[in-house]
């Protein structure tokens, strides 16, 4: 007979992308359980889930099939001890969120630190990620909600709208472009600061200066808000960062923002759930205190 606990050592390794040792390592066991575990698996199933070994394994089809089975096995064990958990009084349980960095590191801290004090029966999980891997997160069920500009595209999902999200051109105060009014295609020409594959801030930049019939013809690829901002202080380049995450720089003086065409880019902030899944009384709740927030100040990551 298989076990939950088997699925959910499978899906721990399949998700650290089959390294027996990292999954080990999050489940708090040993290497040799984890390996045990997964032998006892492929045994009842009759078939081997991994091809490879170490750093080489890999899913079989076979593997690909029953993770798909797997992540719908679990995802529902969650949804129905939840909607349990959902005929309480006061909304308990579990909630898991996934927020875009800018959103994870200034906007949702303050938010959960009112829901917990409204809230303390629910056990909250915040992940951090970049939108693509956000919305990945969200499709595969790994959370309820999901913090994020523009609701992505080819998931079928819901979203509510709580925010502006306003994107400023920034340079270094000491860059040879602040205090002047360049123009966009002055801008395209300058040594650009990017955040990383998948991002959102870096996907709506690059449909703004495509839209322009524009290319960038420098860039520099960095990987969190700070870091750009540390690049912009050091006068690297120019780059285009949503407003709350630039507001200390801008108010220390550090980094300037440009007058230039199309900016600000204004975007939205939107709290995003699957249409499939049951919106969890946690979820709910967490979903009408972020909405109906105004923030006044960024907080600190």
């Amino acid at each position: 007979m298989i076990t939950i606990r088997q699925l959910e050592i499978f899906a721990e390794v399949v998700r650290n992308d089959g390294s027996v040792t990292q999954a080990a390592a999050k489940l708090y066991v040993s290497q040799p359980s984890v390996s045990d575990t997964l032998r006892a698996l492929e045994k009842s199933l009759g078939a081997k889930m991994f091809s490879g070994r170490g750093r080489a394994r890999a899913l079989t089809p076979a593997g690909e099939s029953y993770w798909d089975y797997t992540r719908r096995i679990l995802g529902l064990i969650d949804e129905a001890a939840q909607a349990v958990a959902d005929f309480g009084e006061r909304p308990q349980g579990r909630l898991s969120i996934v927020a875009v960095p800018t959103a994870g590191e200034y906007l949702v801290p303050a938010v959960l630190r009112a829901f917990l004090d409204e809230h303390p029966e629910v056990a909250v999980t915040l992940m951090v990620a970049n939108r693509a891997d956000a919305t990945e997160c969200l499709r595969e069920g790994q959370a309820d909600l999901a913090i994020m500009g523009r609701p992505p595209a080819g998931l079928v999902a819901e979203n509510r709208r709580f925010d502006e999200n306003r994107l400023l051109l920034l340079c270094g105060a000491s860059h040879e472009l602040a205090g002047t009014t360049p123009d966009i295609e002055a801008i395209a020409k300058s040594p650009f600061l990017l955040r990383e594959n998948g991002s959102g801030t870096r996907a709506a930049i690059e449909e703004l200066f495509a839209s322009e019939d524009l290319e960038l013809r420098q860039t520099m690829v960095l990987g969190s808000n700070l870091a750009i901002l540390a690049a912009l202080r050091e006068g690297l380049g120019v780059a285009a960062m949503p407003e709350i995450a630039a507001a200390r720089g801008i108010e220390s003086g550090e980094v300037v923002e440009l007058e230039v065409s199309l900016f600000p880019l204004v975007r939205e902030w939107h709290v995003v759930w699957l249409s499939t899944r049951p919106l969890s009384a946690p979820a709910a709740a967490f979903t009408e205190m972020m909405v109906g927030q105004q923030i006044l100040e960024p907080t600190s990551p």
